[in-house]
């Protein structure tokens, strides 16, 4: 009787974990969809297209992503054309540049009368800009010409600019006539223009003017995205770009505070060229700056000056 039900108890486990073996594996299958290696594939592919994937030091780009249609890189992530000055080590330079001259003469005088070793910046088609560097000249003070371009703002390019959308041999008289009238002009800086720096046609075609004459050119750098010093340094030009904007603010305590600010940043770097504008807070600071302190083991020069001492072994 006891051998009866235990061979019946064998039976019964036997079909139960059958049973749940069958019943269980049907029911894996109805949860999950049929998937093919094709589809795996697949799967795998759409995880890889929403990352990048770091090797050696390369960034490859996601699968999905065309290379023509990548975006831009960040201004920070542009390869950088490095500033071909080397000045002597345990020196340091400050050069100082005035722009917007050519609407006040008085003014000018007195920024003249200070003596310091300054570069000014002329508007060519300011009603004044004719006396400004003739007086400049006179005072053997180097200036350039703050050749007007067009900025994102403009919404139409207004005549006497330098703009992208001008034909080249209107870009070209242009350009030509502007050298002409200032023979005696040690060079050219852009006067705004975040919109025509930023166009290398545009920027090639004046370092091609300049390069015919000789001339320096400065990268102003009002915009970040700015190929000017590129185009200039390609064109075998010397070429500087400035560093710094010295008079966003009206306040002499404000200007004061950024001069000392220029100071440090030219005696960790070696050099800098920092902006300022023919107004009467600036004039007025470098008038004190001239009777006084100018920097302590920073050097003011021009920017003649300052690419002499680069040049030197």
């Amino acid at each position: 009787m006891k051998t009866k039900w235990a061979l019946l108890a064998v039976f019964v486990l036997a079909g139960a974990l059958f049973f749940v073996l069958f019943a269980g594996t049907n029911g894996l299958k109805q949860d999950l969809p049929e998937t093919t290696s094709h589809q795996g594939e697949a799967r795998s592919e759409d995880v890889l297209s929403s990352i990048d994937v770091v090797r050696s030091g390369e960034v490859v780009l996601p699968r999905t992503v065309s290379a023509d249609r990548r975006e831009a890189p960040r201004s920070e992530e542009r390869p950088k054309t490095p500033d071909r000055l080397k000045v002597p080590k345990g020196k340091a330079y400050l050069a100082l540049v005035v722009d917007d001259c050519g609407y006040n003469l008085p003014m000018l005088r007195t920024l003249l009368a200070t003596k310091l070793p300054v570069t000014i910046a002329v508007l060519p088609h300011a009603r004044y800009a004719a006396q400004t560097a003739q007086l400049a000249t006179e005072a053997n003070v180097p200036f350039l010409i703050h050749m007007p371009m067009q900025a994102k703002g403009d919404a139409d390019l207004a005549p006497g600019m330098l703009g992208v959308g001008m034909p080249e041999d209107e870009k070209r008289a242009f350009v030509e006539k502007t050298l002409v009238a200032f023979p005696q002009a040690f060079g050219v800086n852009n006067h705004r223009g975040s919109k025509a720096t930023e166009d290398r046609a545009t920027m090639d075609l004046l370092m091609e003017e300049l390069s015919k004459r000789g001339l320096f050119f400065l990268d102003s750098r009002t915009s970040s995205l700015s190929v000017a010093y590129r185009a200039a340094s390609d064109a075998g030009l010397r070429a500087l770009r400035n560093g710094f904007f010295l008079d966003n603010t009206t306040e002499s305590k404000d200007i004061a505070a950024r001069f000392g600010e220029a100071v440090r940043l030219a005696e960790k770097k070696g050099y800098l060229i920092a902006i300022c504008h023919l107004r009467p807070h600036t004039v007025a600071f470098l008038e004190m700056l001239s009777s006084g302190k100018k920097g302590g083991n920073v050097r003011l020069v021009s920017l003649p000056e300052l690419l002499e001492e680069g040049e030197k072994p």
